[in-house]
């Protein structure tokens, strides 16, 4: 992150990574006290995650890339700062009760040999399980391996693959030992999984917890108890 002051609503760009489906990208406030706003996305794959922010004048350019030598740009952000500015690592849990932790390795001067590629993702992207609905199945857990305390967690991974929040009001989940239905207003956020997990030995209670890290930093949760 390259900051012009230690104040909270200082100009910055940032090359950020998520450990959600928002992966990699570049993040920004181009005014005093104005809006963050982001750009471009690049799959994370950790430990395989590389970062890097670049500045030429007033253009910040951030950049992805799986092992520090081939990189695909994040976006590129204008930004009036001074010649001497903070440069630094942040993290963030977007929980004010919740703290969190990162570890960040290699921290370098980027290479000569370094090159912008179309880098392709390894893994297969989430999408819709068909052309009449947005939501797919994305992990099951089921039947885990025993626990020695007896709470055997078994889930489910709902992904929504609407740029929109999807309305799953009513939806049900059937299966031999459970029946559930959504109650109302019960939403996913765009491209972010859902999660539906329980125990095992207390399969009469389900929590359905979906989140996700909005512009303002904020946290969209919802409980839910079983029917």
């Amino acid at each position: 992150m390259a900051r012009n002051s230690l104040d909270a609503g200082s100009p910055f760009a940032a090359a950020v990574a998520t450990p959600g489906l928002n992966g990699e990208f570049l993040n920004a406030r181009t005014t005093t006290n104005g809006l963050a706003a982001t750009s471009g996305n690049f799959p994370v794959n950790y430990p395989h995650t590389w970062l890097r922010l670049n500045r030429v004048g007033n253009v910040f350019n951030g950049f992805g890339s799986y092992d520090g030598t081939n990189w695909t740009q994040l976006g590129s952000v204008t930004i009036a700062m001074p010649n001497q500015i903070y440069l630094g690592f942040a993290v963030a849990s977007h929980n004010t009760n919740q703290p969190t932790t990162a570890q960040f390795v290699n921290y370098e001067t980027t290479p000569t040999n370094v090159v912008v590629a179309t880098i392709t993702n390894p893994h297969d992207a989430n999408g819709p399980t068909s052309r009449t609905t947005p939501i797919a199945f994305s992990e099951i857990m089921w039947k885990p391996a025993p626990r020695t305390d007896g709470k055997n967690l078994e889930f489910l991974e709902i992904y929504n693959s609407n740029p929109w929040f999807q309305d799953i009001s009513s939806y049900q989940l059937t299966c031999a030992d459970m029946n559930y239905t959504f109650p109302p207003n019960t939403t996913i956020p765009m491209r972010v999984p859902g999660t539906i997990r329980w125990i095992a030995s207390t399969s009469c209670f389900i929590r359905f917890l979906t989140s996700l890290m909005m512009a303002s930093g904020s946290m969209a949760s919802a409980f839910c108890t079983a029917l």
